[in-house]
């Protein structure tokens, strides 16, 4: 007899056992789907403020745009955008700089689990470097320093300030979010699109504008100035240049 109801608890310890384990394993699929079905939306969203931001929030200026985006330029367009504006994106990296050294330095050591946000830290340290060096946006090392003392303060305040310390914790947490935050905005209020400004000189005049496509026999450009798509015949087209990106 006890051997028997020895038998029954075992049994049912290893089927909550096996219960539990595959809700784990549920648990954890359920959760890298929603984080891709977020990355997704995040994209998609990216892709739909862009569009209408260089074309003022124009609908049919907005969908002749489209008509030039190809899956091959997703790319061109995450890096075109942060590249646009020098001035946007100094703000937005004076956010990012001091939130990514933050929770770095909160993970510790570099290690595999830290591989994401040792990377986003990279990156925003590049372009950050190189805007300096390429603008001398000083003002930008200003910015993020007080962003730093600001989440330190914040975070320091402890039970004085729980909402203000909540709010740098989470900075310091959520650099991925953070990220694509700051790039979601960026896409929203950055006119300049994804291509460089170029001044073409045309048997008919002079036209300032981006090239959104360049198919043989034709340019499809977006203006600067009225936002207008014209379909500019090759021919007619005697020399463009680029105009460099001002601060």
């Amino acid at each position: 007899m006890a051997s028997g109801g020895s038998d029954g608890v075992t049994g049912r310890a290893n089927r909550q056992d096996s219960e539990g384990g595959d809700g784990s394993d549920s648990g954890e699929y359920g959760e890298a789907w929603a984080t891709g079905l977020s990355l997704t939306g995040a994209a998609v969203l990216f892709v739909v403020l862009r569009l209408f931001a260089v074309s003022d929030y124009d609908w049919v200026r907005a969908a002749s745009v489209a008509d030039t985006i190809g899956l091959d330029d997703a790319s061109r367009m995450v890096f075109g955008t942060m590249m646009a504006d020098p001035t946007v994106t100094g703000v937005v990296l004076a956010v990012l700089v001091p939130a990514s050294l933050s929770h770095q330095w909160r993970r510790g050591k570099p290690s595999f689990r830290t591989t994401g946000n040792l990377v986003i830290l990279i990156i925003v340290l590049l372009f950050a470097v190189v805007l300096l060096a390429t603008y001398r946006l000083w003002w930008l090392l200003i910015i993020a320093g007080v962003v730093g003392a600001l989440m330190i303060v914040l975070q320091a305040k402890g039970r004085r300030d729980a909402q203000g310390r909540r709010f740098a914790l989470f900075v310091m947490h959520r650099t991925g979010v953070v990220a694509i935050l700051a790039l979601l905005v960026t896409a929203a209020i950055v006119r300049v699109p994804w291509a460089p400004l170029e001044r073409i000189e045309t048997r008919g005049g002079t036209i300032m504008g981006y090239v959104l496509e360049n198919p043989p026999g034709f340019l499809k450009v977006l203006t600067d100035d009225e936002r207008e798509i014209l379909i500019i015949d090759v021919d007619q087209v005697r020399s463009r240049e680029e105009i460099p990106t001002k601060p």
